[in-house]
């Protein structure tokens, strides 16, 4: 299971970015199921909030979440408890 963030859905979808061939062509080649979050997903909207953007972002998290082979996981009180802890927890990183 592969890891999928922001950084890789803005790449894969704004065809100026710096990234977005790269991110193209890896998401041709891999084969794996992903992994993503509601998090990520709702950080994704937000940054394509422009409204001519706005349809593209909402066809990509429906794709996403008709997908089989994405496992988006669900956003909860708890979840994100435990992320501040261990973001509180790695007070040595920069």
């Amino acid at each position: 299971m592969i890891y999928v963030d922001t950084s890789f859905l803005g790449a894969l979808f704004i065809p100026n970015d710096a990234w977005h061939v790269a991110a193209l062509a890896w998401s041709r080649r891999v084969k794996a199921p992903l992994l993503t979050t509601d998090y990520i997903l709702l950080e994704f909207a937000d940054g394509f909030a422009r409204v001519d953007w706005r349809p593209t972002a909402d066809r990509v998290i429906q794709s996403m979440q008709a997908n089989p082979s994405i496992r988006i996981v669900p956003q909860s009180r708890s979840l994100f408890d435990r992320g501040l802890e261990l973001y509180r927890s790695r007070s040595d990183k920069d």
